[in-house]
C-alpha cells in the first residue's frame, strides 16, 4: 500500500524568507542599502546620490531594531548570521565615512547631497510612496494577523522582491557612473525605478512594524 506524499503548500505552511534566522533579511536589505553609498564615496570621480536612495536610510536604522520577546526562544547559533551582517554594516560604514572624511569636510558634504534640482522636484513623490508602503505593511499586517500564513507569505514575496530590485539597483547605478552620468534618459529611468523599489523595501519594512 503506497502512502502519498504530502504536497507543499506555500500559502498554508509559510516560513520565514529563505528560511533564514530572524533579522537577517533586514540586515541584508541593510547592507545592499549602505553598498550603495560606499559605491557613492569611493567611486574615484565626482558623483551625487541620487535622492531616492537617500530616503531608504531610515529603514537602516529600524533594521538593527529586534524585539527581545521575539529573538528569546532563538538559540545563539542562529543568531549568529545576522550579527555578523550587522556588524560588517558598522565596520563597513566606519570605515567609508572615515576614508571620505579624511578628504575634507567639503568634499564629504559635496559628494552626499543629491542634486538640489532633484531634491526639489522629486521629495514629495518619494516621500509620499515611502510613507503609503510602510502604511500598506502596516494594514496587512493588521487584517491579516503577523501570524497567519497568507501574511508570512505575502511578507516573503515582499522580501525577496526588495532584495532583488536593491541588488538590481547597484548594478544600474554602476553602469550610470561608468557612463559619466551623461544620459538623461537612463537617469528618470533610474528615479522611476527608485520609486518602485522604495515601494517594496517599504511595504516590507512596515510589515515588521
Amino acid at each position: 500500500m503506497s502512502v502519498a506524499k504530502p504536497s507543499l503548500d506555500t500559502v498554508s505552511n509559510a516560513a520565514h524568507p529563505f528560511g533564514l534566522p530572524l533579522g537577517t533579511v533586514r540586515a541584508f536589505m541593510a547592507l545592499l542599502i549602505l553598498s550603495y553609498f560606499w559605491l557613492v564615496i569611493y567611486w574615484p570621480t565626482s558623483v551625487k546620490p541620487f535622492l531616492g536612495h537617500c530616503f531608504l536610510l531610515p529603514l537602516v536604522l529600524y533594521s538593527f531594531t529586534l524585539n527581545r520577546d521575539s529573538i528569546a526562544h532563538i538559540s545563539f547559533r542562529k543568531r549568529i548570521l545576522p550579527f555578523v551582517l550587522r556588524l560588517i554594516i558598522v565596520i563597513g560604514t566606519m570605515a567609508a565615512l572615515a576614508f571620505l572624511f579624511s578628504r575634507g569636510v567639503d568634499h564629504a558634504r559635496e559628494r552626499l547631497t543629491p542634486d538640489i534640482g532633484e531634491i526639489t522636484n522629486w521629495w514629495m513623490p518619494f516621500a509620499g510612496v515611502l510613507s503609503g508602503g510602510l502604511l500598506f505593511g502596516i494594514i496587512l499586517n493588521w487584517l491579516l494577523g503577523p501570524s497567519g500564513n497568507l501574511f508570512k507569505s505575502l511578507r516573503a514575496w515582499l522580501s525577496v522582491v526588495s532584495m532583488v530590485m536593491l541588488s538590481v539597483e547597484l548594478g544600474l547605478f554602476a553602469i550610470h557612473l561608468s557612463s559619466n552620468g551623461g544620459d538623461s534618459t537612463f537617469v528618470e529611468f533610474l528615479r522611476f525605478y527608485s520609486l518602485v523599489e522604495i515601494g517594496f523595501v517599504s511595504a516590507y519594512f512596515g510589515t515588521r512594524i
